[in-house]
């Protein structure tokens, strides 16, 4: 930031801005979950009452599931051309037959299941830490969150649809035009006291004051 002459006067931590545009964008607070699915990682905020509970990221993103749908769209054409070959026909594939290779590659990447169990993971973690029944609503932002089949198979991992959470402004607007905005407007939404994210045990330790 300095190099590019930005001094900046506050630094947001990411789950805090998330905080802020949860608590403005969402009317009403229960158990919630927000998913900021990146270009190469996600961010998982679990909310309670309004106030940020929880924070997992884990090293995967959008760029991760489109690569594994484009890798399992690339395997299945290759199949069917063979299978042509083998017919004796020439190895080209219609607008038809590529249409339902596509739906039929949303279903099988194994990288949407990977990412899946990562999210059944951190629902099962949040509701026997927390000892919750269940969590309230999930809502997903970042780019990633319009993954194909992300939708369908979300819904059958946690057991029920999700919403999307974005900034919303007039006149018409495209959701996609918005959804990887949450965590910039929140950086400047965000009007709470100073923290500081370091233990006061750790601050107290002679190693903290070494490093000062």
């Amino acid at each position: 930031l300095q190099d590019l002459g930005i001094k900046p006067s506050l630094i947001i931590p990411k789950p805090k801005a998330h905080e802020a545009s949860y608590n403005k964008f969402v009317p009403s607070h229960g158990k919630d979950l927000l998913v900021d699915i990146g270009y190469e990682s996600t961010m998982f905020c679990f909310f309670r009452k309004g106030q940020l509970w929880y924070v997992r990221n884990i090293a995967m993103g959008g760029s991760n599931l489109s690569k594994g749908l484009d890798k399992e769209i690339k395997k299945n054409e290759n199949i069917v051309k063979k299978k042509l070959e083998n017919m004796g026909k020439p190895p080209v594939i219609n607008e038809k037959i590529k249409d339902k290779l596509f739906k039929l590659s949303v279903k099988s990447n194994p990288i949407l299941d990977i990412f899946s169990g990562e999210v059944r993971k951190t629902v099962e973690y949040i509701k026997n830490e927390f000892a919750i029944e269940a969590i309230d609503n999930v809502f997903l932002c970042g780019n990633g969150s319009l993954n194909e089949g992300l939708k369908e198979n979300l819904k059958t991992v946690i057991g029920k649809s999700y919403d999307l959470i974005y900034p919303i402004f007039k006149p018409a607007y495209k959701i996609s035009d918005y959804i990887d905005f949450v965590s910039p407007f929140g950086s400047a939404l965000y009007l709470s006291d100073k923290f500081n994210l370091i233990p006061k045990r750790y601050k107290e330790s002679w190693q903290f004051n070494y490093l000062k």
